[in-house]
């Protein structure tokens, strides 16, 4: 399965990337952030998706590093 990660800057990004998702589930990184992991599914292809809303830098270094 593909997978990938999204980070969204905005509430409005994330919510519209969350609503393409099935099966979502939640996970906590060890720095605390939480993620939001579901499937994405096109064209007979299904992809590994987690999402996370970042504010700031060290955030998004820590999803790209986890």
């Amino acid at each position: 399965m593909a997978c990938a990660v999204i980070l969204t800057a905005i509430r409005i990004e994330y919510m519209a990337v969350r609503a393409h998702l099935s099966d979502l589930g939640e996970e906590i990184h060890r720095n605390g952030t939480i993620y939001e992991r579901g499937k994405f599914s096109i064209d007979g292809q299904e992809w590994e998706v987690g999402i996370v809303e970042i504010y700031n830098y060290s955030t998004g270094y820590d999803t790209i590093h986890s």
